[in-house]
């Protein structure tokens, strides 16, 4: 077959392209956050995953595409994370010694509750 190293390039390309747009997503959110409020979210990972389970079971149950539920996930995380945003601010406010330190742990232990 003489045009399979063609399409197989092309596949590893397009492959890699939408990969790595999604790591651009991804550190996009986690720059924005510790930018944004100082707070380095290792919970970040941890919602990722929850999102993927999420459109897996969306789709499971329903049959339909998980792209098709998208706006439905983004609202239900939108309210999770702005449900726990006063929460992370109360942790990193104040006159704590380290706020930096007080949101990662924050965060982690969110993370630890996620698994």
């Amino acid at each position: 077959m003489p045009g399979a190293p063609v399409e197989l390039f092309l596949q590893t390309l397009l492959d890699g392209i939408l990969i790595g747009g999604t790591l651009v997503v991804i550190a996009a959110g986690f720059s924005l956050c510790f930018g944004v409020m100082h707070v380095i979210d290792f919970a970040v990972g941890e919602w990722v995953m929850l999102g993927a389970y999420a459109a897996f079971w969306f789709q499971e149950f329903t049959g339909s595409d998980p792209l098709a539920a998208l706006p439905l996930f983004f609202a239900l995380f939108f309210a999770g994370g702005y449900l726990l945003q006063p929460l992370i601010q109360r942790v990193t406010a104040g006159r704590r010694p380290h706020p930096v330190l007080m949101g990662l742990l924050f965060t982690f232990g969110l993370a630890t509750l996620a698994k």
